[in-house]
C-alpha cells in the first residue's frame, strides 16, 4: 500500500457559484472539499480542515487573494499548495501570485480538465 494522499481541498472564492462548481467537480473526483466566500476565515479553516490544496480567488472584498497569500506565507503553512483561480490573466498578477508562494494559476472560466489535473498534481 502506497502513501495515502491528502484528498482535502479548501476553496476560497467570493462567488458562491464558483465555489459550488469547484466543490461539485472535485467531490465527483473523490476529494473532500470545504468552501467559503469569507477570506478572513482562511487561517481558521486551514487549521481545522488541514487541506493539501487551497484554491484561491484573487479578487475578493476585504482580504483579496494577495493578502491571503501574504498571510499564509507569514504564518508558514509548509506543504500547502496554493492554486490561484482568477479572472485576472495579466503577467503582473501571475508573477505576484508566484512570488507570494502560489504553485499554480488557473484562469476563469474554469476548465474542468485543468482543475482536476492541477488538484491531482498537488494533492499529497
Amino acid at each position: 500500500m502506497g502513501i495515502e494522499k491528502n484528498n482535502r481541498v479548501l476553496v476560497i472564492d467570493d462567488s458562491v457559484t464558483n465555489n459550488l462548481l469547484c466543490k461539485s467537480i472535485l467531490e465527483e473526483n473523490g476529494y473532500l472539499v470545504e468552501v467559503t466566500e469569507d477570506s478572513s476565515m482562511t487561517i481558521e479553516l486551514l487549521d481545522k480542515f488541514k487541506p493539501s490544496v487551497l484554491l484561491l480567488d484573487l479578487m475578493m472584498p476585504n482580504l483579496n487573494g494577495f493578502d491571503v497569500l501574504d498571510m499564509i506565507k507569514s504564518v508558514g503553512y509548509d506543504g500547502l499548495s496554493v492554486v490561484i483561480i482568477s479572472a485576472k490573466d495579466d503577467d503582473a498578477s501571475f508573477e505576484r501570485a508566484h512570488a507570494l508562494g502560489a504553485k499554480d494559476y488557473i484562469t476563469k472560466p474554469i476548465s474542468i480538465k485543468k482543475l482536476t489535473s492541477i488538484v491531482a498534481k498537488y494533492a499529497k
